[in-house]
């Protein structure tokens, strides 16, 4: 069984996304520990710390105008919509081996995650606040149309640049 804890390698250097981080692979450990007849439950909870997850990131996208914001949109719903609200409503029917196997896969998929797309966001949102130091410094108009679209095209490169094949991206 493969686990994921959290390093320091994992943070994206934007507190409030890697306390959010350290709390859902918390959550994951748990669920990958739960004893069967706590596992329904657990997972019910890992589901939850993830949709939780997902809103604050889709949140900040949404107010940074965040250029990846679709592409990162459809990673979040596949792995809730398109695979774990479907094995939650299998394990509530008792089918707990199908669950602990989604539940197994998830450390990988998180690693990838965290490592390409929220981190490309991290940069996005440290950009966007030293950005607004910037502008709330007197910087010119033009030098500051400037940084938003170097800050754009840099962006747009980092989520086209992806890594292909591999899982959950």
């Amino acid at each position: 069984m493969q686990t994921i804890a959290w390093t320091q390698e994992l943070a994206v250097g934007v507190p409030a996304m890697d306390e959010s981080h350290k709390a859902l692979l918390k959550q994951l450990e748990e669920a990958l520990i739960a004893p069967e007849e706590d596992f329904a439950q657990t997972l019910s909870l890992l589901i939850t710390q993830i949709e939780s997850d997902f809103r604050e990131e889709e949140n900040v996208m949404e107010a940074i105008d965040y250029p990846g914001i679709q592409v990162h949109q459809e990673q979040h719903a596949r792995i809730l919509g398109g695979a774990l609200h479907h094995i939650s409503s299998r394990v509530m029917e008792g089918d707990v081996a199908v669950g602990r196997e989604a539940v197994e896969l998830l450390p990988r998929w998180f690693q990838v995650h965290m490592t390409t797309l929220d981190t490309a966001l991290a940069f996005a949102v440290l950009l966007n606040e030293k950005e607004s130091r910037e502008a709330s410094a007197d910087c010119s108009a033009a030098e500051f149309e400037g940084v938003q679209q170097w800050r754009d095209a840099s962006l747009q490169e980092v989520v086209m640049h992806r890594p292909r094949n591999s899982p959950g991206t």
